[in-house]
């Protein structure tokens, strides 16, 4: 039984470059890599201020960057004709 499986993204540099796939649908499951807060231009929206040392310095923006990730999970689920809402039972992780 061959399975169908479908790639989707949205065009940034770090797809190609590092093999990175915004979402994978295979057969009837949507898997949906980590989304990050960046823009269409590929931008950080809300980036965290860093000290010196590279280091996190407070976490004001992370309200910034949550709405922008989720808005990343709708638009990737949108290219399959998905949402974040759904009306389905979970499936099963192992069967």
């Amino acid at each position: 039984m061959a399975l169908s499986k479908e790639v989707k993204g949205f065009g940034m540099p770090w797809e190609e470059q590092y093999g990175y796939a915004q979402a994978v649908k295979v057969d009837d499951t949507i898997y949906v890599s980590g989304q990050l807060s960046h823009d269409d231009q590929g931008n950080m929206v809300g980036p965290a201020p860093l000290d010196d040392s590279g280091r996190i310095r407070e976490h004001s923006n992370m309200e910034t960057q949550m709405r922008q990730a989720y808005a990343n999970a709708k638009k990737i689920l949108h290219q399959f004709g998905a949402t974040l809402d759904s009306n389905e039972p979970p499936r099963e992780a192992y069967l």
